[in-house]
């Protein structure tokens, strides 16, 4: 298969998939917490962005959530709801993103 035009994005209908996970995490001043990426990463240093990270296969994307938020900033959390999907074209993976609204334990 080529390259498929939907709607007002590209994507390559060959590529895998991949599943990740953000929070939009608040505390009781709706604050958000933003976390911005290391000089040691691969891609995209110096970036702003909502903790979270990969979901692994067979993984329920809750507990992946609160493994990735535990393991970025330290923080435990609890998940309210689902606020938004995307997909993300990366050059060998399409990564649909899950993004979670949740709360400070």
């Amino acid at each position: 298969m080529g390259e498929v035009n939907i709607g007002r994005g590209r994507f390559m209908a060959n590529k895998p998939f991949g599943l990740a996970v953000r929070a939009v995490v608040l505390n009781d001043k709706d604050q958000c917490l933003l976390l911005r990426r290391s000089p040691n990463n691969k891609t995209n240093i110096g970036r702003w962005e909502l903790p979270g990270g990969k979901v692994v296969p067979c993984e329920d994307f809750v507990q992946a959530l609160k493994r990735e938020v535990k393991e970025e900033a330290g923080i435990d959390i609890s998940i309210i709801k689902a606020v938004d999907a995307v997909q993300i074209e990366l050059p060998a993976l399409s990564v649909v993103r899950l993004i979670m609204e949740a709360w400070l334990v």
